[in-house]
């Protein structure tokens, strides 16, 4: 890429051309004619040109309402797209595809709620976004990373990661905010300083209506010192569960032993989204904790999953492990499979 960026224009021989711009104002073309590569100044001048236009007195807003109020949603618009080809685009595409802010990453508390569905040569469409209502989460400095695609009949270009910073937002949404899932978890039948003992159980609380959505294991630290988990992902289950939220209960969605809580305040999504921990789950050595999730649910109050003879996939981000780094992390996943009824 640096190479290219200097040599200014290259033109490669292709039938078909894709322009793409992972950072900066660099561009990859492909088209027809072959394909150009280019560096530009300035983005506004850039094949596909981009613009931030957010304004930091603007907050993207969600709020639910409540009973005698109507739900409020505020929009914002946080940049500027052109057509700097000699050609229309057919259709421009935008996806948010990071927001960070306060240690958090997780795309998926805001959408794009405003974007030109097509653009002629020099012309120009804002990119507006909103609260998704999916992930609740308040941020004053947010940096939203978004990837932005033109398409026209014989180039198509694409510019990602193009960061519109300091973004404000305070939204309402159905779970709480996360991060990325860890990369390569290593399975826990190959470490050998940890080891799920006994029968993996589905419970149900006591009182009316309770399913069996309540999920129990142990897990034993065999090695020579302390580990910690600050982490966990549900990465999956086979029951048509989607999500962990405590709605009848008054404790935490995640226990681990006497000190490792995750308490959150709208729940945890199942799938490719990790939470860390209110505080880390100590497991001396030799020591064996519980850890409990609770409760499977397929929606809301009444939608308790019965997890009786299902299975689940958990990922727990595990300090301790090695003894010359104890502070390395590293993502442990466990396959808890058949859950017993208790």
């Amino acid at each position: 890429m640096d190479r290219l960026s200097q040599l200014g224009v290259v033109l490669i021989a292709l039938g078909v051309v894709t322009i793409v711009a992972p950072s900066g104002a660099f561009e990859a073309v492909t088209s027809d004619r072959g394909v150009a590569v280019e560096t530009a100044s300035d983005e506004r001048d850039a094949l596909l040109g981009l613009e931030e236009e957010y304004d930091e007195s603007d907050t993207i807003l969600y709020d639910e309402g409540g009973l005698f109020t109507d739900p409020t949603s505020e929009p914002a618009t946080v940049a500027t797209v052109t057509n700097n080809v000699g050609e229309e685009w057919s259709s421009v595409d935008v996806e948010v595809e990071s927001v960070v802010w306060n240690g958090r990453t997780d795309s998926r508390v805001l959408d794009v709620s405003g974007a030109p569905g097509a653009l002629t040569a020099g012309e120009s469409g804002q990119i507006e976004l909103a609260c998704s209502q999916d992930v609740s989460g308040t941020a004053d400095d947010a940096a939203v990373g978004l990837d932005i695609e033109g398409d026209g009949e014989s180039t198509t270009i694409q510019r990602d990661s193009f960061t519109v910073s300091d973004v404000s937002f305070d939204c309402e949404g159905a779970d709480s905010p996360g991060t990325a899932p860890p990369d390569d978890p290593v399975p826990i039948g190959d470490i050998e300083e940890l080891e799920v003992v006994g029968t993996p159980t589905a419970n149900e609380r006591v009182g009316w209506g309770q399913q069996p959505s309540w999920v129990q294991f142990e897990l034993q630290n065999t090695g020579d010192g302390q580990v910690s988990a600050t982490e966990v992902q549900i990465s999956e289950t086979t029951a048509d569960a989607t999500r962990v939220e405590d709605i009848t209960g008054s404790g935490p969605e995640i226990e681990i032993g006497s000190d490792g809580v995750l308490d959150a305040e709208n729940g945890l999504s199942i799938g490719a989204v990790s939470y860390p921990l209110n505080t880390a789950g100590t497991i001396n050595q030799d020591e064996t904790s519980t850890v409990n999730i609770e409760q499977f649910r397929s929606g809301g109050l009444f939608d308790q999953t019965d997890m009786t003879g299902e299975s689940v996939t958990v990922v727990l981000v595990v300090e301790g492990l090695d003894p010359n780094d104890p502070e390395s992390e590293v993502p442990v996943e466990i396959e808890l499979e058949n859950l017993e009824g208790s």
